[in-house]
């Protein structure tokens, strides 16, 4: 009798350490049993977005102002030739910058609205980047231009 309740007790104790009982849930935002990963709460995108914005609105407000600067600049034959030789470069080098911190800011668990605005803005730049290649047309001007206030659109 002794050996048959020993068995059933033996038993039981590896059912249900086969079963997970008693084990705690993975922790928010680890990846699940089935391989999959957690999403975002509500709170951390909210946070992820307001941040996001701060960093989009700040930063684009001061990069289409010297945009709009430079290629006045570009445009005008004598104030291109009192450029540094370098000039080109560096406006490629500010809007590829430009450009790359957009793109990781909509890699992040911000809304769908801010990452809409945060991947047309980082086209709108990336077309309007090559000013030495081609003429810029107003309207990529114009999209470049009007990037701040579309992160206000979405931001405030």
């Amino acid at each position: 009798m002794r050996r048959l309740l020993a068995s059933a007790v033996l038993g039981s104790a590896l059912i249900l350490g086969f079963t997970g009982c008693g084990t705690e849930p993975p922790p928010t935002g680890a990846p699940s049993p089935t391989g999959g990963s957690t999403t975002a709460s509500e709170a951390d995108i909210l946070a992820a977005t307001n941040a996001a914005c701060n960093q989009a609105v700040s930063m684009s407000s001061d990069f289409a102002a010297g945009f709009q600067r430079d290629v006045n600049q570009f445009a005008d034959p004598s104030a291109s030739a009192e450029a540094p030789a370098d000039a080109e470069d560096n406006f490629e080098a500010q809007m590829r910058g430009w450009s790359a911190t957009l793109t990781s800011l909509a890699t992040g668990p911000v809304s769908d609205e801010l990452r809409t605005v945060l991947t047309e803005s980082t086209a709108a730049i990336e077309a309007a980047t090559e000013i030495g290649e081609t003429p810029l047309s107003d309207e990529q001007v114009a999209a470049v231009v009007a990037i701040p206030d579309n992160f206000r659109a979405v931001c405030e």
